[in-house]
This record gives structure tokens, C-alpha cells and sequence, in this order.
């Protein structure tokens, strides 16, 4: 665009020899911004050329008719005028044409998202269905034995210590409680407690650090297939954005579930699990355009398709969610304990209608010390007598 500015190339010569291209310069902005600044660098001053390259020269010369020698340059003659209505009239033909461009974009051109806002994208047409009824009921009647519904799963005398220092420091300390089908459990305590340490710890995926516990499914020791028949849904939600919601929820439902169970059957599960949570009408859409509430139950979503038939693991399901996003969140971990699968998670600053969805509380104080584990409670009563005893 700068070539064509008529400074590199005349624009009459641009006009004579290449006329199928040289049209553009009386429409490049850049060429007007140029001769813009050339009338602020140059208007109203005065050149001066001085007596050695004047021609013609000597005596008698008229001055009217003399000009200003450039060694090595072909001279070419040009004028061209800078400011006033020309110019006024180029800038505001400019400045309606580039309005006229944005208003169209703004009708016709797609829009990024706002900073704050979401906007789903889906890989394909969305079939929107209003859900009747007898939909919904089948949509419940799915819920059926989600869990196992026989296996407990408890812990006793948890000891959790790890290098610090020259020394060691012990972060949990003599934690006892246990999980059943069809129950929730909320791990509460103050920042550092230990509410996720124990998390981990309950769910194995500790790597560093001495545990020594009693951790027992049905008063067995479990083996190797114990985190086969676990979930774990993290705080942060990873997910790859450029999937659907459909083809995540699929990917871990035929590779983590049983290699015996027919693809079919994997498939129809994970349309439970869609119903379950809700996602019917978010299916199709790609997971990088899901708000957080709804990328949190993907997450959950993901970690269900595997089937995990004895206990499910939430750290934070909560953190970073509005008042309604999260009670939307715990409701549906209420459905899926209905539904009869164990859940144990932990909770920061719950409110009081979130605290009534679950069935257990397991609280927490800085050391890691058990300070009171039981019911809940009609709205958080016997959690409340228990704490001000």
C-alpha cells in the first residue's frame, strides 16, 4: 500500500503505465495519510536551492524560469495540492465508508464473545426438543443403581506426614469416617485444614510423604482395582476445548470403562449421564465455549462415563461459581447420590442451603484433627449442637 502512495511511483506514472492497478492509489488511505504529512512537514516552507545547481545560470537569467538541479535523477514535474476541501472531502468519504463496512460486519460478520459473556459454539446444528414429562420421567428412571449400592468404603486412624525441613511435619492426623451408597459427604475446615490432603489420601494419589491408615471396602482391603471403581473430579477443570461435550463424555466411557461391556452399552450409559446432568441441549457444543458452571459438569460427566461403581472424589466442585451455580452443582450431586452413588468431596464456606443437600460432614481444624464427623442434620442442627457442645 505504500508503493502506491505516489511517492516510491508517480501517480501519473502509476496512471500511464500500469493502469489496471495504479486506479488504487486514489483510494489508499495510506496515500492520503502520506500527503497528509507531508503538508504538516513542508506546507508554507520556503526551499532555497543554491547558485551551483540553478539552471539556467550567469548573467540575464530570468529568475521566473530557473530550476534546481538533482545530479543522478530523472526530473519529472508535479503538483499536487495538500489541505483544504480536497482533503476535508477525502477524510469524511473515508470515515462514512469504513462506518458503512463496520455497521455491516456488526449485522452480517460473526462476533467474538465479550470479555465476561459466553456465547456456545456448536460443531453442528443443535436439536433443540422441549422436554415434556414423559421425557422427564424417563430421564429419572435412568437414574437407577448409578453405584453399586452395597460396597462402604471407610477410613481409620489416617496419619499423613511429609519432609519439611530437616524434618517432617504430619498433616493429618488420627482422621476417621466412612462413606455409603446413596450418601454425601462434605470435608470442611478452615484454609490449610488439610480438606484436599485428605482427599487425596482417600483417593490414593498421593506421591510423596508416610500414610498409614486403615482404609477398607467392605471390611476388605482393597487391591489394585480400587481406582478403577473411583472417580476423581479435580478443581480445575482441563478438558480439551476443541471437543464437544458429546465426544469427551464418549472418549471416557469406551476407554476407561471394561473391556468386556459392548461399545453399545458404553454409548447408552453415557446418554444417562447426559440426561443426568442435563447436558441434552449442550451435546454438540464445544467445551471451550461452556460457562464454568457448565464446564464443572462436564468434568463430573467425564469422570461418571468411567463408571465408577464405588465412590466419586469432587475437590472444590463449588470454587469459583455464583450462589446459584453452585447450589445447580450440588443438586446434581444430590440426584446422583439418590441415584445411589457415594460421594465424598470437600467444601469451602458452604451456605446453609448447600450444607442440607449433604448427608455427612467430616470437619476439619488446622493439624489436620478431626473436630466433629456426622449428620448434617434438619437444617444443619445436629452439626450446630455438636459444634457448640
Amino acid at each position: 500500500m505504500f508503493i502506491l502512495t505516489g511517492y516510491v511511483i508517480p501517480r501519473s506514472t502509476l496512471m500511464s503505465d500500469s493502469p489496471w492497478f495504479g486506479w488504487f492509489s486514489y483510494v489508499n488511505p495510506v496515500a492520503y495519510g502520506y500527503e497528509a504529512l507531508l503538508g504538516n512537514e513542508f506546507g508554507g516552507r520556503e526551499l532555497r536551492c543554491s547558485e551551483s545547481n540553478l539552471v539556467p545560470r550567469g548573467p540575464g537569467a530570468d529568475a521566473d524560469y530557473q530550476g534546481c538541479t538533482l545530479p543522478g535523477v530523472d526530473l519529472w514535474h508535479s503538483r499536487s495540492k495538500f489541505g483544504g476541501r480536497q482533503t476535508l472531502a477525502s477524510w469524511l468519504a473515508f470515515t462514512v465508508f469504513f462506518l458503512l463496512v463496520n455497521v455491516w460486519a456488526v449485522e452480517k460478520g460473526p462476533l467474538s464473545p465479550a470479555s465476561g459473556a459466553h456465547s456456545l459454539v456448536f460443531a453442528k446444528p443443535s436439536e433443540s426438543k422441549e422436554e415434556t414429562s414423559a421425557e422427564q420421567q424417563k430421564a429419572d428412571e435412568t437414574l437407577d443403581k448409578i453405584g453399586d449400592g452395597t460396597s462402604v468404603f471407610t477410613f481409620k486412624d489416617i496419619r499423613y506426614t511429609v519432609p519439611y525441613g530437616t524434618g517432617h511435619r504430619r498433616l493429618l492426623n488420627g482422621v476417621n469416617g466412612y462413606a455409603a451408597p446413596g450418601k454425601m459427604v462434605a470435608l470442611m475446615g478452615s484454609s490449610g485444614a488439610g480438606k484436599t490432603t485428605l482427599l487425596n489420601t482417600l483417593a490414593q494419589r498421593q506421591r510423596i510423604g508416610v500414610v498409614s491408615s486403615d482404609i477398607l471396602v467392605n471390611g476388605v482391603v482393597p487391591g489394585a482395582a480400587f481406582k478403577r471403581g473411583t472417580g476423581f473430579c479435580e478443581q480445575r477443570d482441563i478438558h480439551e476445548g476443541s471437543s464437544t461435550v458429546r465426544e469427551a463424555l464418549d472418549f471416557s466411557a469406551l476407554l476407561r470403562q471394561e473391556k468386556h461391556i459392548p461399545k453399545a452399552e458404553k454409548l447408552a450409559y453415557v446418554d444417562r449421564i447426559v440426561r443426568l446432568l442435563e447436558l441434552d441441549s449442550l451435546s454438540h457444543a464445544l467445551i471451550s465455549s461452556l460457562t464454568v458452571e457448565q464446564r464443572k459438569r462436564v468434568t463430573i460427566g467425564v469422570e461418571l462415563a468411567a463408571r465408577p461403581s464405588l465412590l466419586l472424589f469432587l475437590d472444590e466442585p463449588t470454587s469459583g461459581l455464583d450462589s446459584q451455580s453452585a447450589f445447580s452443582i450440588v443438586r446434581f450431586l444430590r440426584r446422583l447420590a439418590d441415584a445411589g452413588q457415594a460421594i465424598i468431596c470437600t467444601i469451602h464456606q458452604p451456605s446453609s442451603d448447600l450444607i442440607e443437600q449433604f448427608d455427612m460432614i467430616l470437619a476439619l481444624n488446622r493439624g489436620g484433627n478431626t473436630f466433629y464427623f456426622g449428620p448434617v442434620g434438619e437444617n444443619g442442627g445436629s452439626c450446630q449442637r455438636r459444634i457448640a457442645a
